[in-house]
């Protein structure tokens, strides 16, 4: 999808389900980042929950 979009970067987390913004602290200084900055993550970067759930 980042490839079809063009100029756009795709952050990937290491987790399950859809929401992650608030249980993983890389994911949302990404997201503080590019939205103070615009400032965004380095391709092929993986965010890693702050917990596992198994």
């Amino acid at each position: 999808m980042a490839r079809q979009l063009g100029n756009a970067v795709l952050l990937s987390v290491d987790a399950f389900g859809h929401c992650i913004l608030g249980q993983s602290q890389c994911v949302d200084k990404a997201a503080a980042r590019y939205l103070t900055t615009l400032e965004v993550p380095q391709p092929g970067q993986v965010c890693q929950p702050n917990l596992q759930p198994f």
